[in-house]
């Protein structure tokens, strides 16, 4: 989990995306944060947050998330054909 976080202006602030769109997996909630388990291929995703103050003064920010190939690591494993 990932929180974005905003400076100045008055709180509570609302968070979007309106431009590109977030690696397949992953969510941003209303309150900023970036939630799930991203199942995209390893590659660079860029999008574009938008954050909006309790006034309704928004600003917006172009961000870009790095997936990185899922490695898969055990103590202890053991398989039918014996490992």
């Amino acid at each position: 989990m990932v929180r974005l976080d905003a400076v100045g202006g008055t709180p509570p602030y609302a968070w979007s995306v309106v431009g590109g769109i977030l690696p397949p997996g992953l969510a941003l909630s209303g309150d900023g944060w970036i939630t799930g388990t991203a199942i995209a291929p390893a590659a660079a995703h860029a999008f574009t947050v938008q954050v909006t103050d309790a006034n309704g003064t928004m600003a917006s920010q172009a961000l870009n998330l790095l997936v990185k190939r899922a490695v898969l690591t055990c103590g202890y494993c053991h398989a039918a054909g014996g490992f």
